[in-house]
C-alpha cells in the first residue's frame, strides 16, 4: 500500500462532508422509504377483499418502483458527494 494512501477507516478517508443539508436528506430518505412501504402494506391489507389479486400486485409493484427511483438518485447523489 502506498504511503500517501490513507488506510480504511482513518480520519483522512475521503467522504461526504458531515452536517450538510444533503447528507441529512440522504439519511432521512431511508426512513422515508420504510414509512412509505409500511403505508403501502397497510393500504393493501385494508383493501383486502375489495381489491382483486392483480390490483394488489400492481399496487405493490408500483409502490416499489416509485420507491426505487429515489433510492437510486440518493445513491448517485451520495456517490457524487464522496468524489
Amino acid at each position: 500500500m502506498p504511503r500517501d494512501c490513507p488506510s480504511a477507516g482513518s480520519a483522512q478517508t475521503p467522504g461526504p462532508r458531515h452536517g450538510t443539508p444533503i447528507t441529512a436528506a440522504l439519511v432521512a430518505g431511508s426512513a422515508r422509504g420504510v414509512a412509505f412501504l409500511w403505508f403501502v402494506g397497510v393500504l393493501r391489507d385494508r383493501l383486502g377483499g375489495l381489491a382483486d389479486r392483480f390490483f394488489a400486485t400492481v399496487f405493490l409493484g408500483g409502490g416499489l418502483l416509485f420507491l426505487a427511483m429515489p433510492f437510486v438518485s440518493m445513491s448517485i447523489a451520495g456517490g457524487i458527494l464522496t468524489v
